[in-house]
């Protein structure tokens, strides 16, 4: 191995020297960053995925795998090793706690020193640790400096990243990192304990699995609901464009959390009917949501509360034009229990020309120039409730081992495909 070290000398210079013109390149995104759009300008500044062309994404897919890559070959791989195990932890612990402070909304109104921060939070002793908890996020890019540095005196702003932890931000990802933080943390702290003794990860650490953890914590399920309401946003504006829902008459929104998803399929779709099946309990809540939000479509809208296993709860079918959707539900879920749902389902739609459209990720053969975010939301899976995203192959055998069949896979611009299918005659 030490034969190779002046070559990879070599060739880290060389790539040093190369990369001269990037960190120039970083230096002036980090200086616009710190520049001066007003907040409003800011809450106008994050284009949805749909918005954007598919060769910008294919791009920017790239040049984000290439910049995940670089630095196992530029950096000591000791150091590397650290900043992948310590760093990328210490840094999404200190935004998830920025966000439950609510940092963001406290900047609404323009920058604000930490101790202006502090005593709004009522804890005027914590401006210290305001202070480092934003010098660690601005110097990653999260926040920024409203003129010079000052210490503990320096003034905190929104940039284009923070301004998403925002309550009152169209595509706030607060919620959502919210419950990856309180809920998710500990159960990931017993991953190696779970490895070894083939338990669940979540049942460690709460001592029960996560859907009772949620019966059982109506605050955390609220917030849960919300994050799923936050993934809803990133997936549907692309969802909506890239398959044809003009041949359906009726949406069934299964685990449909609020509703979010298919209300924004009956606006795209005035003459559709929508239907959100849910828990119970979760269903009390969508009403209310809708209450408020969508009262547009409040003659086109039904609640349904039940249990996915049990297809005696499920809606069935008003006509041949039925499409059951089902976002992010299956990757909860094992093979076993994935097909009992899938079977429940298969149930009600039997005797009818009613179609299955999943909202999933598809990972590739090739994972390791498969995203890596993918595998991260698949050990996700793993921790929280034993599921799992899968492949194509994967995709296939299931569906077909519950009586279905897979009609074809559309990618879309977010990490989500839709995978069509229906039942075998």
């Amino acid at each position: 191995m030490e034969t190779f070290r002046p070559v990879r000398l070599v060739v880290g210079a060389c790539l040093a020297f190369a990369l001269l013109p990037l960190k120039l390149f970083m230096y002036l995104v980090q200086a616009l960053g710190s520049g001066s759009p007003s907040e409003e300008d800011l809450m106008q500044s994050a284009p949805e995925p749909g918005n954007l062309p598919w060769f910008a994404i294919n791009i920017g897919v790239a040049l984000g795998r290439f910049v995940e890559l670089l630095p196992n070959w530029i950096n000591p791989p000791t150091i590397q090793m650290l900043q992948l195990g310590a760093l990328a932890h210490w840094k999404a612990s200190t935004i998830k706690a920025l966000a439950e402070l609510g940092v963001a909304d406290l900047l609404a109104r323009g920058p604000r020193s930490p101790q202006e921060m502090a005593s709004s939070l009522g804890t005027p002793r914590s401006a210290d640790a305001l202070f480092r908890l934003l010098r660690l996020s601005s110097s990653s890019g999260i926040f920024a400096v409203d003129g010079l540095m000052k210490g503990s005196d320096t003034r905190f702003k929104n940039n284009r990243m923070s301004i998403l932890l925002r309550t009152d931000h169209p595509n706030s990802v607060r919620p959502m990192l919210m419950h990856l933080g309180n809920d998710s943390d500990l159960p990931w702290m017993k991953l190696a304990e779970g490895v070894k003794l083939g338990k669940l990860p979540f049942e460690l650490a709460w001592g029960k699995d996560v859907w009772q953890y949620l019966k059982e914590h109506p605050e955390r399920e609220h917030i849960f609901s919300q994050a799923m309401a936050v993934q809803d946003k990133v997936a549907y504006s692309t969802a909506l464009k890239e398959y044809d829902w003009t041949k359906y008459d009726e949406a069934i929104d299964i685990g449909g959390a609020y509703g979010s998803f298919v209300a924004a399929l009956m606006r795209r779709h005035p003459g559709m009917q929508g239907t959100v099946f849910e828990l119970p309990q979760v269903v009390n809540n969508a009403k209310s949501v809708w209450a408020e939000e969508h009262t547009d479509l409040a003659g086109r809208i039904s609640f349904a509360g039940g249990d996915f296993f049990d297809a005696q709860t499920l809606p069935r079918p008003a006509n041949g034009s039925t499409v059951y959707i089902m976002r992010s539900i299956l990757h909860d879920w094992d093979d076993s229990a994935s097909i009992r749902i899938l079977q429940s389902l298969g149930a009600v739609m039997k005797g009818s020309r009613a179609k299955l459209v999943l909202v999933e990720q598809v990972l590739k053969d090739d994972f390791v120039n498969d995203i890596s975010m993918r595998h991260g939301f698949d050990l996700h899976m793993l921790v929280a409730c034993g599921g799992k995203e899968r492949t194509e192959l994967e995709w296939r055998n299931l569906l077909g081992r519950a009586g279905f069949h897979l009609n074809k896979i559309y990618p879309t611009k977010a990490m989500q495909s839709m995978l069509e299918a229906e039942l075998v005659p």
